[in-house]
């Protein structure tokens, strides 16, 4: 796969979290993609499936017990 110049995963990343927080202004995504893009983890998958997997625990909150 040819890497996405920082940029473009970024953009591609905010669009990701964007569909997930729909209120949030896109700046404040832009700002989460940077960070993270900044993980290298995350960096060297996909910019959406790097988004998804970093959205899971935040969407899925069926795992968390009532307090």
């Amino acid at each position: 796969m040819d890497r996405l110049p920082p940029s473009q995963w970024i953009a591609q990343c905010a669009v990701r979290l964007g569909e997930r927080w729909r209120t949030v202004p896109p700046r404040d995504l832009e700002e989460v993609a940077v960070e993270l893009w900044r993980d290298e983890e995350l960096r060297a998958l996909d910019p959406q499936e790097a988004a998804s997997r970093w959205l899971a625990p935040v969407g899925d909150a069926s795992h968390v017990s009532p307090s």
